[in-house]
């Protein structure tokens, strides 16, 4: 009895190991159907005749990356020189209408000081006049 069951489970168990390998067997049936069907666009062909031709076209690729990106630091280096110049024309009008302030502050301050004095003075006669009309 022992043995017709461990003869059953080992039936059982090579029955599973050749239900896998069928499985297996048709996974790669289809990566390979897969593979075969790959359809090549464009892009592929391009880059699988540059392998044949030795890269050239990547060489010139790579050229006229560099000549663009030359032209791009001139033109922001003249971008920032241009900048730097206003930037020295703004602090040139900034310091001059420092100077206008700080001579219209001297004026202010002096013409304040005249209307004070001036009050003072009219407070001074209306004191007076007031106390020769209450006297």
């Amino acid at each position: 009895m022992v043995e017709s069951k461990d003869f059953k489970k080992g039936i059982i168990q090579l029955d599973w190991e050749h239900k896998k390998m069928h499985m297996l067997i048709e996974d790669y049936h289809e990566k390979i159907r897969n593979t075969q069907m790959l359809r090549v666009n464009r892009d592929i062909q391009q880059f699988l005749n540059e392998e044949e031709s030795g890269g050239k076209k990547q060489v010139k690729e790579i050229q006229t990356l560099e000549h663009t990106l030359a032209i791009q630091n001139r033109y922001q280096q003249q971008v920032i020189d241009s900048k730097k110049r206003v930037l020295k024309e703004l602090k040139k009008v900034v310091r001059q209408k420092e100077k206008v302030n700080e001579e219209f502050e001297a004026k202010l301050k002096e013409m304040n000081f005249d209307y004070n004095i001036r009050k003072n003075v009219s407070q001074v006669i209306l004191a007076k006049y007031l106390f020769q009309w209450i006297t």
